[in-house]
Order: structure tokens, then C-alpha cells, then sequence
């Protein structure tokens, strides 16, 4: 489960054993002791699949972050499904 990118308290990442679904990102806030990870489809345009322990707020940002960054992010998700390195990336 590397961690591809960082935006505010947010954290994106992919599971090896996800790879053959959709193409998506889980994207978890750092916050609280108990945390669930959102799924956010990024293939066929930006969709909630599972908002996790986000708010309605956090998606809202989450996913204009997402649109913002689709291009790096489906490089990172390339990257990793070669099984090269992928580098942490710093959203805006």
C-alpha cells in the first residue's frame, strides 16, 4: 500500500490487490484514531465508489483535488501497476 500523494491532512494510496478493478485511489484524512478510507474511481471520470470516514466537505475537496491532479495520479497508478517506483507526490 505505498502512499502516492499528500494534500493538506489527506493521504492517497493504491493496494496491490486492487488492481484489477476500476482504476481508483483510497484516499484517507488524517485525522481521529479510527480511520476509513474513501474509494474515489478515477477511470471514466471522478466518482465516490465508498466515502469512508469523509465528510461530505472532504469529498467535495478530495475530488476537485483529484480532477486538479488526474494526470499525475494515473502516472502514479501506472507506475505502480509496473511495479516501479512511485514517488510521493505534493497536490494542489
Amino acid at each position: 500500500m505505498p502512499k502516492i500523494a499528500l494534500y493538506k491532512f489527506f493521504s492517497f494510496f493504491f493496494y496491490a490487490y486492487d488492481l484489477a478493478e476500476r482504476r481508483h485511489v483510497h484516499v484517507e484524512a488524517k485525522k481521529g484514531r479510527f480511520r476509513k478510507p474513501a474509494k474515489i474511481w478515477i477511470e471514466g471520470g471522478v466518482e465516490v465508489f465508498d466515502a469512508g470516514n469523509l465528510t461530505q466537505s472532504e469529498l467535495n475537496e478530495v475530488c476537485k483535488v483529484i480532477e486538479r491532479n488526474l494526470e499525475s495520479l494515473n502516472h502514479q497508478f501506472d507506475q505502480f501497476a509496473r511495479g516501479k517506483k512511485v514517488r510521493l507526490l505534493n497536490l494542489k
